[in-house]
């Protein structure tokens, strides 16, 4: 893991590095083990070549930038920018190859490549100079890549399968500039009010949708879209192009029956976290004491004790005396596996998002799901204080094995009624794992009759507000803060299948990896999900429908997979926990600091002053609402009038 920027000018050849470098140190906390430069007069056969930190360059239209979080082969042969032996090729890379391993091994028998190194950099590029674009499909890991090609004069971008890596593009002046953060390009470009996207703010502040498309919260921004490559174009545009899609058909019961699909899922998802668990590195596991977590650790574990070798370590946040605390939970797994994991508790790291708001705004750049997102960074800290530097995650679970109750019980339920399957859907419906019903109930025949219909208009007075995998809540208009904005943009998709894809890719999934990838950076920690493993992914997507929800359960596939492994009280545990954070106290208590925060700022989009007045009653009826009025107030100061956040004197989130 570590940063990548860079430009290419279409127009004129420039004799500044002062952007290039400005770009670099905007993304130097990515890479703490080195940093690279590298420029190209943009001819082909031109002049092309590394320079220092302190040298100059020369005239140039190309400039790439490189800080190193040293992960794999950690000795000076993995420095970037890499150039090729030949210096056609240099490529610059923010990522893991996991399969590196086994490209390394066959390009190496065939002669292909002669390798110099150990790092799997190397391996990128000689998988790209060797097979050319059909290497991407060939990938297992995540990155985002810039690679120059020197001879013909062709910059071409990519990013991985489900976008674990971001990579963020803009055009200026006749010029295409990218890099891993948005503050990146603000260095180039500044920051204005005229550049927001009042769309983006709209979408979020209704629906907590974030990064929908390619789209940012500036209209200058954009992401070069998971699972493409792209060429820059005389213009400066990108001429992209999709490497690989996600199955588009399902097998049935009788093609994959349920103990095959069991045995396939397990061996898929062992294969997967065995992969992530390789660096040259100290490697440790999140263990929350919920399914996702334990059924990696329980694998990881099982397979460290068949092939011998180290303790795993495994963390967990505890808060004690509390209804949040998993950690006897996660003990019950660990104690399954005392020969082979070290459990370490991690006591809950307190609401410190007030001690520093200005720096933790800017760092993200854009309004963000909570300040939860803060708290975990702070968790990642104290792992790194105890030499961790990669840690393995069960994030992306419940978007790939229809984990959410409200995302996809209903829409698997009708599509059992459509399919012609009553019966299947009413017992279905009855044996729901977190709210059972009678079967020949009319509480159990109203919610079959709800899968049928459209989703239930807004009670007269109210507003809808929804939060993504909970129920939509209705904000009575007296409280309801916000400014004239577009009309939020809602999920298309009206089929079980449908809503899995989009969430996978365009609706929920490029967000939550994109903030998992800033704040494990800002320690920097490097984040690996075994669940976004390509083969898992694509097995997943083959899947009968009815193995991800069967009896009741949601996400039974995995329930049944890792059942050997783990207690019951894990593995058929009815209570879905998530990440826990008591939303309404912190904003109850935030107050005072959220005023010191912005004190003196207009919104063109909240009413503040009816914000502060309704705050308490927003805070007990839609606290997640409330927080995301605070993070667009705290962003519109911060990142588009350039004023700081202040903090008061002593922390008001005691």
């Amino acid at each position: 893991m570590c940063s990548i920027a860079g430009y290419l000018h279409t127009v004129r050849a420039s004799d500044d590095l002062a952007p290039l470098r400005a770009m670099n140190r905007a993304l130097a906390h990515r890479g703490p083990d080195g940093s690279g430069l590298f420029v190209a007069e943009g001819t082909p056969g031109g002049r092309a070549g590394e320079i220092n930190a302190a040298g100059g360059g020369f005239s140039h239209r190309v400039g790439l930038a490189h800080n190193r979080f040293s992960i794999l082969d950690p000795t000076p042969a993995g420095h970037q920018p890499f150039i090729s032996p030949d210096g056609r090729f240099t490529l610059i890379f923010n990522g893991e190859i996991y399969n590196h391993d086994h490209i390394r091994a066959e390009l190496a028998a065939a002669d292909a490549w002669s390798f110099r190194s150990a790092c799997d950099t190397e391996v990128l590029l000689a998988a790209l100079v060797t097979w050319g674009d059909a290497a991407y499909r060939r990938l297992n890991g995540f990155w985002a890549a810039a690679l120059w090609d020197n001879a013909s004069a062709t910059l071409t971008l990519s990013r991985d399968r489900f976008g674990e890596a971001p990579l963020y593009v803009m055009r200026r002046d006749g010029s295409l500039y990218f890099a891993s953060e948005i503050p990146a390009l603000h260095r180039i470009a500044g920051t204005c009010p005229e550049d927001v996207s009042t769309q983006a703010v709209s979408d979020y502040l209704h629906h907590g949708i974030i990064d929908l498309g390619p789209a940012t919260f500036y209209r200058s921004i954009t992401q070069l879209p998971p699972a493409h490559f792209a060429r820059v174009r005389p213009d400066a545009t990108l001429d992209a192009h999709r490497y690989v899609s996600l199955p588009g058909r399902r097998l049935s019961e009788r093609e994959l029956p349920a103990p095959e699909a069991v045995e396939r899922f397990r061996d898929a998802l062992t294969r997967a976290v065995t992969l992530r668990m390789r660096a040259d590195v100290p490697v440790g596991f999140q263990l929350s004491g919920g399914l996702d977590s334990s059924a990696l650790v329980a694998l990881a574990a099982t397979e460290r004790r068949q092939r011998g070798g180290g303790k795993l370590s495994a963390f967990t946040v505890s808060y004690p005396g509390t209804k949040f605390d998993e950690f006897p939970f996660a003990a019950e797994v660990v104690s399954r596996f005392p020969d082979t994991v070290e459990h370490h508790e991690l006591r809950d790291p307190g609401e410190e998002f007030w001690s520093d708001p200005d720096a933790i705004v800017a760092r993200y750049a854009e309004p963000f799901s909570g300040p939860n997102a803060y708290t975990q960074q702070l968790t990642w800290h104290a792992m790194r204080e105890l030499g961790i530097k990669v840690v393995v995650s069960g994030g992306a679970a419940d978007e790939l094995l229809a984990g959410y109750r409200r995302d996809f019980h209903c829409l698997f339920l009708r599509q059992l009624l459509l399919s012609g399957r009553p019966l299947t859907a009413a017992r279905e419906s009855s044996l729901l794992s977190e709210e059972p019903l009678a079967l020949l109930s009319n509480a159990n025949a109203q919610r079959l009759l709800s899968a049928l219909r459209s989703p239930p208009p807004s009670p007269p007075g109210t507003v809808p507000l929804s939060t993504p995998g909970s129920a939509t809540s209705f904000l009575p208009d007296a409280l309801y803060p916000l400014r004239p904005l577009p009309a939020p943009r809602t999920d298309p998709s009206r089929t079980f299948d449908a809503r899995l894809r989009n969430i996978m890719t365009d609706w929920r999934m490029n967000y939550w990896l994109k903030i998992g990838n800033i704040s494990s950076l800002a320690v920097p920690i490097e984040f690996r999900l075994p669940f976004l493993d390509p083969d898992l992914a694509d097995l997943a997507f083959s899947l009968p429908s009815t193995h991800l929800i069967r009896g009741g359960y949601l996400k039974w596939i995995l329930r049944a997979a890792a059942a050997p492994y783990l207690p019951d009280t894990v593995t058929w545990r009815k209570r879905k926990m998530g990440f826990p954070f008591p939303y309404s106290q912190w904003c109850i208590r935030s107050k005072p600091a959220f005023l010191a925060a912005t004190a003196g700022t207009t919104n063109p989009f909240i009413d503040l002053s009816r914000l502060l007045h309704n705050w308490d009653a927003l805070a007990a009826a839609n606290p997640i609402f409330l927080w995301r009025c605070m993070s667009v107030s705290m962003w519109w100061r911060r990142m588009t009038l350039n004023l700081p956040l202040a903090t008061l004197p002593q922390r008001a989130a005691a």
